[in-house]
């Protein structure tokens, strides 16, 4: 009987020790490498489907044309101008539309229309808003004449940078146009009189 307790204590020995022996040596340390494990193919995963939406999201319309605001100021030339709206309401301006050829020297624009600074430019109308100016201060709207401010203003298409332009041309759509009468000379500031 002693022979065959000590039999069995031996062999639940010889049981225990191998799956002691196949235990880590700390349990954390074995969760904490598969922790780190799941984390970092979490990560990558992540990483990837940022990256596919990035790019998706980059091709996306980027290189459709947009429009941006064209402002240009300058002296008035010439202009063949007709009248298409707001002919039978006198009493009123703001319904009046205008559309025909209008040529200005500019000299000052915004950066979208940086192209044609310094230059005489023939700009086409299609049911422009103009606002005229009193030259005389009689209350009533002048015919412009050459040399009057001008600023015209609308809306010009555009590409981004880095797409392909070899097919785009920029429409320019002008929306309205001002004129202003130009500036008197300034008169110089009086002399102070020195006392004696």
């Amino acid at each position: 009987m002693k022979k065959l307790a000590m039999m069995a204590a031996i062999g639940a020995v010889a049981v225990a020790v191998p799956a002691q022996a196949s235990k880590p040596e700390s349990p954390g340390s074995q969760r904490s490498a598969q922790g780190k494990s799941h984390a970092q193919q979490d990560a990558a995963e992540r990483g990837s489907r940022k990256a596919g939406a990035s790019a998706k999201g980059k091709g996306k319309g980027r290189c459709t044309p947009r429009a941006v605001g064209y402002v240009a100021f300058g002296d008035y030339v010439s202009a063949t101008l007709t009248q298409t709206q707001g002919a039978e309401t006198p009493d009123t301006a703001r319904d009046d539309r205008w559309s025909g050829a209008l040529v200005v020297a500019v000299t000052r624009t915004n950066r979208h229309a940086r192209g044609d600074n310094a230059t005489t430019k023939t700009y086409t109308l299609k049911d422009a808003r103009i606002r005229l100016a009193d030259r005389d201060g009689d209350g009533t709207r002048d015919v412009p004449v050459a040399g009057d401010r001008t600023r015209v203003l609308g809306k010009i298409s555009r590409l981004n940078r880095g797409c392909d332009a070899t097919a785009f041309t920029a429409e320019l759509t002008i929306r309205s146009v001002g004129f202003h009468k130009p500036k008197s000379a300034e008169t110089p500031a009086p002399t102070p009189v020195s006392g004696s």
